[in-house]
């Protein structure tokens, strides 16, 4: 028997609500499955995400 799947609020800038529309179509799936899927795929890889905010920070104050 899977989880049980509950409603959640989540904030975000519109330029990655915009990202995650673009993966959700294109996969054919639902913003909420794309989300799930990264978060399984992250924590089972043991993704670094104080690292990646960080990377993604320093792209963007060198673009500016």
């Amino acid at each position: 028997m899977g989880d049980i799947k509950t409603q959640r609020t989540l904030s975000m800038t519109l330029s990655a609500w915009n990202l995650l529309g673009e993966l959700a179509d294109t996969s054919e799936l639902s913003r909420s499955e794309v989300l799930e899927v990264m978060i399984r795929v992250g924590h089972e890889e043991d993704f670094d995400v104080k690292q990646s905010k960080a990377d993604l920070l320093r792209k963007v104050a060198i673009s500016t």
